[in-house]
């Protein structure tokens, strides 16, 4: 009887070892995918009326840099941003770091994306600060879902008094972003 009960207990113990997994973020190499979508929020909550159209995209990024610890990852990437009322497509490159605060399967996060736009209509600077959660779903693989503020100088044109006296200005499209993505 004693032997039966000993290896009841080995057998227990090896099958719950098996399913306390780590979703931790480990050190090394780290790449990240994300899809998202951005409203925006222009002057007076409506499309930015200094450039005339409606600047709302959708986008798709990828970063790649190395995580030094469960807590910190620096890295860069590229993003393709696509605008929604014009065939506009833009290409901005950025520098990334990502801070998880916590040790879990579930864990909070604080993402900021700094960098540069070359390419397409709307060049400048790009700046991309989010937080949001991230759902460990194996050792190495983890679901996230975010909130966040996206802000992209452009050039407008716009007129002043007289319809034949353009002016080329700076301004910023800026607007309030979702995204979802995974990290591996």
């Amino acid at each position: 009887m004693k032997k039966v009960i000993v290896a009841l207990a080995l057998m227990l113990g090896v099958s719950l070892s098996t399913f306390a997994q780590d979703y931790s973020v480990k050190r090394g190499y780290k790449g990240f995918i994300d899809f998202g979508y951005a409203q925006n929020i222009g002057l007076n909550g409506v499309a930015n009326e200094i450039s005339g159209y409606d600047s709302n995209k959708i986008y798709w990024s990828t970063s790649h840099g190395y995580q030094f610890n469960p807590y910190v990852f620096v890295g860069a990437g590229v993003s393709l941003d696509c605008y929604t009322a014009k065939t506009w497509c833009t290409i901005p490159i950025f520098a990334n770091v990502r801070v998880t605060p916590l040790v879990s399967k579930i864990t909070p996060f604080i993402d900021v994306k700094g960098g540069y736009n070359f390419v397409g209509y709307m060049k400048g600077v790009y700046f991309a600060p989010s937080i949001g959660c991230r759902f460990g779903l194996t050792r190495k693989v983890g679901l996230n879902v975010g909130l966040g503020y996206v802000l992209q100088q452009n050039y407008a044109n716009h007129y002043q008094w007289d319809p034949l006296n353009k002016v080329e200005d700076q301004t910023f499209n800026h607007g309030l972003s979702f995204h979802f993505g995974f990290d591996f």
